[in-house]
């Protein structure tokens, strides 16, 4: 939890997106990860939003129109869980789509995650892969890290366009939100606040509904985090 108060607090201070995603890539190279691109859904082409990609990646994957078969890219139609690129192409027999996922890795795009947040009213993704031979722990530790900095990296990049850290909470939710931040589950937090679990979870809601926050438990401490009204 200390890094990722730590990774917040660097995230506060971008005021510009090229900031913003200067910061992501250092923090997600000190686990070996190296290229990342984001960008916002759509049935058409995706637009991209910010790429750090070997051998013009981000390009050569729009003009071959690449994202028609990329299977993690078809998969955010359906599933906005985060994902490993490789659990995208189990019983997967169409050779294009292998193909492809064969030359994404020949270019230095290996142990891919794709991670996907609310953003403006739109899916934003957040593909992230490492140019270097990975084991599986390094995997499995950058999975679920990457599932913090993403909905981090989404609540920031939202006040950054709007140009708005408005963060509307009241005393009671504000520490709700300290307690979560902390790590602790909703019971504890009613325990720890002298309330039945169900205030707890009204208490949520309630920010979650005035912030338009319709993503996870995590995204919610993002942007508690971000706004800079809530600190331990």
């Amino acid at each position: 939890m200390d890094e990722i108060i730590s990774i917040s607090e660097k995230f506060l201070t971008c005021h510009e997106v090229d900031e913003l995603f200067a910061v992501f890539l250092s923090e997600i190279n000190k686990h070996n990860y190296d290229n990342a691109v984001i960008t916002t859904h759509s049935s058409i082409a995706p637009e991209i939003l910010g790429a750090k990609l070997p051998n013009n990646w981000a390009e050569y994957y729009i003009d071959k129109e690449y994202w028609k078969i990329d299977p993690a890219y078809k998969r955010l139609e359906w599933d906005w869980q985060p994902h490993l690129w490789q659990d995208c192409i189990h019983d997967v027999e169409d050779k294009r789509v292998l193909n492809f996922m064969e030359e994404a890795s020949e270019n230095g795009l290996k142990h891919g995650i794709t991670i996907s947040n609310s953003y403006l009213g739109r899916k934003l993704n957040i593909g992230i892969s490492s140019k270097e031979n990975l084991d599986d722990f390094q995997v499995k530790k950058m999975f679920q890290f990457s599932q913090a900095i993403g909905a981090m990296f989404s609540s920031r990049l939202t006040l950054i366009t709007q140009k708005n850290s408005d963060f509307d909470i009241s005393p009671r939710e504000k520490e709700t939100l300290r307690w979560m931040i902390m790590g602790k589950k909703n019971q504890e937090i009613a325990e720890l606040m002298g309330v039945e679990v169900n205030t707890i979870n009204e208490n949520i809601k309630r920010v979650k509904t005035k912030n338009n926050i319709k993503g996870s438990r995590m995204e919610v401490i993002s942007r508690a985090l971000l706004s800079g009204k809530v600190s331990l």
